[in-house]
This record gives structure tokens, C-alpha cells and sequence, in this order.
């Protein structure tokens, strides 16, 4: 067997067909199937097609991966820099659905576009559904609890508070959102915690505004990051006295 790229958007498998007692099978109309499976050659299946082929005159044949009649699962939704994948080939020299094993095979790199996907954004963006009174001088951790959209790896329902950075990812960008209710001048801040320590990004304002409420909406700069950082949107306010604060949500950006 064979496996390599016919160009950016393709990964094309090659392969001779052979019957049960190793005889190639020239000019012949085959049934191939291709499973791709996660993390090991037994793990869950992701995805699984078919194709009808006709042999040449050495028994080769080969297909594109994604072009063939699809059976179960969609190439757009593996997560190809989160998993481990492996590639099993089944035939039938028959041209029927009575499938034999050929091999199974990690697949160690995949084309940019697969891995990218182009038409799906990475990332995540959380909120929070009810408002949150805060107290005097006690940072808050906005605690999470309402999914727009997350790529896997980046919240976990047992850690609300944490936006963790997938092992795909070298850089990101994050983005947070607190409105603030209330009638004093004190200082409101909404910031960045990156691993549990206070990062340099932040929004502080002391500032009242129309109707005597502030929306402080924070915008990181493209960070450099490692698999498993994790960050927290913190809010704090100084007033001396209990401010309410709404519409909190919290996202990232994976860029690269």
C-alpha cells in the first residue's frame, strides 16, 4: 500500500489487489472501504466510505480519500491535530460488500487543508446565563456554563472558569465581556489569568457610563501559548458595596 497527497486537498491511496492466496487481480472490478480510526488500529470509528474500482494491468489501483461513497461520519468533523488517526483498508475482489482486511496504518501527517480545515473555525465561545453579583475587593472567576460553539479540548464542564489552549495550537487569541450595574465610581476591571497567575492583559475603568453602566470588553493580542495553558476571565470591582454584572462571556481564538 500506498499513501501520499495529489495535492493540497487530497490524500490518495494506492494499492495492488490481490486474492486470498496472494494472486494479483489484473483488469478486475474491486470494492474497497477505508475507515479512518482514532488514537489506535482498534479505536472508535470516524469516518468510513467505499469505493468501486477497476484494477490495471498490474492489479494497482488507487482512490481518493473523501471522494468515495461516504457509509458513516464526516472528514470535516476529525479533529486531526487532537487525535492520533489510522487508516483500515478492507477489500472485496468481487466487487460485493463480503470485505476481507488488508492493513491497518497510522496516518503521521495528513494535507495542510485537512488539518486547518478551512471552512471551520477552532475555538470557543462560553458565557454565562445568569447575572453575577460581585463583592467589594473579591476577584470573581466568570464560571461558564452556556456553549456558542467550542472545537474539543478547549472547556471542560468540571473547570468552567478555564479556556485551555488544544495540543494543535502555538498561537491564540481571547476575547472577554463583563457589563457591569451600578451607581458608584469605583474601579471595574476585567483581565486575563493565564495557569492561575494575573497576565498583563487588562481593562480598567472608573468611569460611569450612559444609564450608569459600564461594558468592559477585553482584546488580547495574538499570544504565543503551550498545549495545556489554560486562561480565566477575572472581574473585580472596588466600590465598597455589591455591583451586579451581566452579559459575561469569554472566547478563544486558535490562529495557528
Amino acid at each position: 500500500m500506498e499513501l501520499y497527497y495529489r495535492s493540497t486537498d487530497h490524500l490518495t491511496y494506492d494499492g495492488i489487489a490481490l486474492d486470498t492466496s496472494g494472486n494479483p487481480q489484473a483488469n478486475t472490478n474491486i470494492s474497497l472501504r477505508l475507515s479512518i480510526l482514532a488514537n489506535s488500529p482498534t479505536g472508535s470509528v470516524k469516518y468510513t466510505e467505499d469505493h468501486s474500482l477497476l484494477t490495471d494491468s498490474n492489479a494497482k489501483y488507487n482512490c481518493d480519500i473523501g471522494n468515495g461513497n461516504v457509509i458513516s461520519g464526516s472528514l470535516d468533523t476529525i479533529d486531526w491535530g487532537l487525535d492520533s488517526t489510522f487508516l483500515k483498508v478492507e477489500i472485496d475482489i468481487n466487487n460485493g460488500s463480503s470485505y476481507t482486511w488488508v492493513c491497518t496504518t497510522q496516518l503521521v501527517s495528513v494535507p495542510y487543508s485537512l488539518f486547518v480545515n478551512k471552512n471551520r473555525f477552532r475555538g470557543a465561545l462560553l458565557k454565562r446565563t445568569s447575572a453575577y453579583t460581585t463583592q467589594s475587593n473579591i476577584p470573581y472567576y466568570a464560571e461558564l456554563d452556556h456553549v456558542e460553539y467550542e472545537s474539543p479540548g478547549i472547556w471542560d464542564l468540571q473547570q468552567p472558569t478555564r479556556l485551555t489552549v488544544p495540543n494543535y495550537a502555538k498561537y491564540v487569541r481571547l476575547n472577554g465581556n463583563a457589563w457591569f450595574l451600578g451607581q458608584t465610581g469605583a474601579d471595574r476591571i476585567v483581565g486575563l489569568w493565564k495557569n492561575g497567575s494575573v497576565s498583563d492583559v487588562r481593562v480598567i475603568t472608573n468611569q460611569l457610563g450612559s444609564g450608569n453602566y459600564n461594558r468592559l470588553l477585553i482584546n488580547s493580542p495574538v499570544l504565543k501559548v503551550d498545549p495545556g495553558d489554560y486562561f480565566e476571565l477575572y472581574i473585580y470591582q472596588n466600590s465598597g458595596t455589591t455591583i451586579d454584572v451581566i452579559d459575561v462571556w469569554f472566547s478563544l481564538e486558535v490562529v495557528n
